[in-house]
């Protein structure tokens, strides 16, 4: 029971990093532009799929395909922006909402249209590869994505706080006016962050699709669990949120781990219901950025 207990931690913990990059990407797209992107776990799926094609055509390993795929996600965040977005950002909250979700089943239904609905899989180097440390076993593909997802966030956070374009973005995002009175072309940041908002998510790609098969439905779970990772931690709280998505990643795992069937989802459901009740602004409630 406690070896069960400790490997699911171990797992949920590793996975946590994958959430994570769904979560800084719809962090930075609801920090920046107050939209809540219903379709973030969609663009995740999107880059599993390219990362497939990717090791298809060009024999790429998966982590090599990052160095391909991270520059279609933002061109593809930063169009989809400046072609759809940008029309919603005025709008109440009401409409943009309906909109991502709208979006959200687009994006579903295109991808089922072109690839079908079969699973699809892809092995990397690490494929099949494990780490015994005891009774705990760690799988190398799993490990790899921890450690790419940690390194990833760390470097959007230094971008963020230390660059030119990332103090304008937090500029954008904290007083529009202001920013652009400032000479700050604020229309250009918001095309940006969306974007780099779409590429951070789409380095998950590559790093989940040697761990899980992909379906036009793969998004999903991501999706949801970073929509309660965002609430949970406090709206605005990045790192509240990251905290979070790594509670919900492994209360999911220890879920699975000793609850019957299917029923390892009610987890971290239930954690979300109780805290809400109790806290409804989230466990770290108020902004951060």
């Amino acid at each position: 029971m406690g070896v069960l207990l400790l490997q699911s931690i171990v797992t949920g913990f590793m996975m946590g990093g994958i959430y994570g990059l769904v979560i800084l990407g719809l962090s930075i797209t609801f920090g920046v532009m107050q939209i809540m992107n219903f379709a973030q776990g969609d663009f995740l799926m999107l880059s599993m799929y390219a990362t497939f094609f990717a090791v298809t055509f060009f024999h790429a390993d998966p982590y090599i395909a990052i160095f391909i795929v991270l520059p279609v996600m933002f061109l593809f965040g930063a169009v989809l922006f400046r072609v759809l977005i940008v029309h919603i950002v005025p709008k109440n909250q009401m409409y943009q909402m309906l909109f991502m979700m709208g979006l959200q089943y687009f994006l579903q239904n295109l991808a089922l249209c072109l690839f079908s609905p079969d699973y699809r899989f892809v092995t990397g180097v690490a494929s099949g590869k494990f780490i015994n440390l005891g009774p705990i076993v760690i799988e190398v593909s799993r490990l790899i994505a921890f450690v790419v997802a940690i390194g990833v966030t760390m470097l959007v956070f230094w971008f963020l706080k230390s660059t030119d374009t990332g103090r304008a973005i937090r500029a954008a995002s904290q007083d529009r006016d202001a920013a652009s009175y400032s000479g700050i072309n604020v229309k250009k940041m918001f095309i940006f962050a969306f974007g780099l908002g779409v590429a951070v998510t789409g380095i998950g790609g590559p790093l989940v699709a040697p761990i899980v098969p992909m379906s036009p439905t793969a998004g999903n779970n991501y999706q949801t669990y970073a929509l309660m990772a965002v609430v949970l931690g406090g709206l605005g709280n990045i790192n509240g949120a990251l905290i979070s998505g790594f509670i919900m990643s492994i209360a999911l795992e220890i879920g699975n781990a000793f609850l019957p069937g299917s029923l390892g989802a009610v987890l971290p459901f239930t954690i979300f219901i109780v805290v809400l009740l109790f806290k409804p602004e989230g466990i770290w409630g108020g902004k951060s950025r």
